[in-house]
């Protein structure tokens, strides 16, 4: 509980969920950096960001879902057009973040669908979520002298094609 911010002692109901991507797959999920301030009254740790969670939503405000070729596909693709024309120069970073695709990266729907977003129903007593996504964040963990990269997300960005954002503030 320490390495995500939390003290041991916590009375929270904390729940643990693995998310898993593939490695190439941090490119794609688009996440918003914000002043440590915004966590009044908390003392994080130096490894944990406070972000927000960019989502990209369709004009109804719903999770913008859609079916963006996988990185293997897209490569695939390069090396038709290469065979076909000599003086193509292919890509090898294929990797498009979500609100760009214009559909909802794999953890974004984990989000949306697993009603994490959502306020707990029934009595109201304080759940703490972590989400063990061994994918993302890769390059803060390098960069982290622990080791560790945590993101402590705070607000969720919903972003339509149009460019037009919600922002929704997380309760302390």
């Amino acid at each position: 509980l320490e390495h995500c911010g939390l003290k041991e002692t916590t009375s929270a109901r904390v729940r643990l969920w693995w998310f898993y991507s593939r490695k190439d797959d941090e490119k794609k999920h688009s996440f918003r950096e914000l002043d440590r301030e915004t966590m009044t009254g908390e003392e994080l740790p130096g490894h944990v960001r406070v972000v927000s969670k960019v989502i990209p939503v369709d004009a109804e405000g719903k999770v913008a879902r859609g079916n963006e070729k996988t990185s293997g596909e897209k490569l695939a693709e390069q090396i038709f057009q290469a065979a076909a024309d000599p003086s193509f120069k292919p890509q090898v970073d294929v990797t498009c973040a979500e609100v760009s695709a214009g559909c909802a990266g794999q953890l974004s729907q984990f989000l949306w669908d697993s009603n994490l977003l959502s306020p707990p129903e029934g009595p109201q007593s304080e759940v703490v979520d972590i989400i063990v996504a061994p994918n993302v964040f890769i390059s803060w963990r390098k960069a982290s002298p622990e080791g560790r990269a945590v993101a402590r997300m705070r607000e969720i960005d919903l972003v339509q094609r149009n460019g037009s954002t919600q922002v929704f503030t997380f309760p302390s």
